[in-house]
């Protein structure tokens, strides 16, 4: 094997297709793992766990957060709610598009 030292052989190529697989395999084995986590957080806590909240919602503090550390430098935990600004135009576009 070339990363030792070694001779390079026809067994290399096999070995470097097999670890790229291996690797690719883990990659959506993790990225199966944290959807799961991050659906469980939504589904069990009605937490909101992505990036910007979607056009119509805003995010709105429900209390302290749940880890104490968190909580202690004043994190809140964050919930959607529909914002009164631009709801309207939601509920518009859906009427719109029946």
């Amino acid at each position: 094997m070339p990363e030792v030292g070694g001779p390079f052989t026809s067994g290399h190529d096999e070995l470097v297709a097999l670890l790229g697989i291996l690797s690719k395999r883990e990659i959506i084995r993790a990225r199966a793992r944290t959807v799961g986590a991050m659906a469980a957080l939504v589904r069990d806590y009605g937490r909101y766990v992505v990036g910007r909240p979607a056009y119509g919602y805003r995010l709105t503090a429900t209390g302290p957060h749940l880890k104490p550390q968190h909580a202690q430098c004043g994190r809140k935990l964050l919930c959607l709610e529909p914002n009164p600004d631009t709801a309207p135009v939601v509920a518009w576009i859906f009427q719109m598009r029946l």
